[in-house]
């Protein structure tokens, strides 16, 4: 006596469960590649200019800065406490900070430097 499907033939619940298998997997690439090409609606142009201003915001190098920063009990006046304070920013941006050209954070940059010659 040969136990089933021990004579080359599976037994019927093998077959469902191939069968079952099967429609599974095809199911889940179905639903894979609705959910990808969803994703891909989802994430569009402005997203990926974002994305790049992002970048072309950062810093062009990555360092750190120190400085010896006047108290502001030592200025008793505010307006001589903002000119001092704008002095020693305006160096550290003119020197060290540097962003590429017409980014937010250039543009502010440049804002800032005007600002604090009106000062």
């Amino acid at each position: 006596m040969t136990a089933p499907g021990a004579a080359g033939r599976c037994p019927p619940t093998t077959w469902l469960g191939s069968l079952l298998l099967l429609v599974c997997l095809l199911a889940s690439r179905s639903i894979t590649e609705e959910v990808s090409e969803y994703c891909s609606h989802m994430i569009g142009s402005g997203h990926l200019q974002s994305l790049q201003r992002l970048i072309d915001s950062q810093m062009e190098t990555s360092c750190q800065i120190t400085f010896e920063f006047v108290d502001q009990e030592q200025l008793k006046d505010p307006v001589c406490y903002l000119k001092k304070a704008f002095l020693l920013v305006q160096d550290i941006m003119e020197d060290t900070m540097r962003f590429r050209d017409n980014t937010p954070n250039a543009i502010a940059i440049v804002q800032l430097q005007e600002l604090s010659l009106r000062l």
